[in-house]
């Protein structure tokens, strides 16, 4: 838990995919460990940050039960922007410049039958460009507008003593919290 904050500024060409995101570490797989996507930006929409919540219906099956919003910031890539993610024991929240993209309340994040609560397990971050996909649009073949930078000014995370000892009261393999 805590306060996680990346500057950066996307790159802009066809079939190009930055992203911003969080994995879950525990055991279970995805898309039942959780992805946390602080931004994702395709070509095809230049203006657009996604931030998204993934995880499974249930904490068995691999379909994605994602829970997600956007923002629109005219001419995203052509300044630095401030991605935020504000994690308690209670709530996600996910900024960009300030504005509240999306937020989950994490007593609706537990699976049935007390199978665990991915998003109050460890995460790790990942900063990548991806080119194409399975959203995105595909690169020119000619490689016209590439190569293209992400470029990341800082990635700080910030911890309270009290977000330290909200991390305490929770299993870090399964988010449920610790019997005493």
């Amino acid at each position: 838990f805590g306060r996680l904050e990346v500057r950066a500024k996307v790159p802009r060409t066809k079939g190009i995919w930055p992203a911003i995101w969080l994995l879950g570490k525990n055991k279970w797989g995805w898309p039942v460990n959780g992805e946390i996507d602080m931004l994702e930006n395709i070509s095809q929409q230049p203006d657009v940050v996604y931030s998204t919540f993934h995880l499974s219906p249930d904490g068995v099956s691999k379909k994605d039960a994602s829970r997600g919003g956007t923002v629109k910031i005219d001419n995203l890539s052509d300044d630095f922007h401030t991605y935020v993610m504000e994690w308690d024991k209670d709530s996600i929240k996910l900024m960009v410049d300030d504005k509240l993209v999306k937020s989950i309340d994490l007593n609706t994040t537990n699976y049935a039958n007390e199978a665990g609560n991915p998003f109050r397990t460890p995460f790790y971050l990942i900063l990548n460009s991806a080119v194409g996909g399975n959203w995105c649009e595909k690169a020119p073949k000619d490689g016209n507008g590439y190569p293209v930078k992400f470029l990341i000014d800082y990635v700080r995370f910030y911890q309270t003593k009290e977000h330290a000892q909200q991390a305490k009261q929770f299993d870090p393999e399964t988010g449920l919290p610790k019997k005493n």
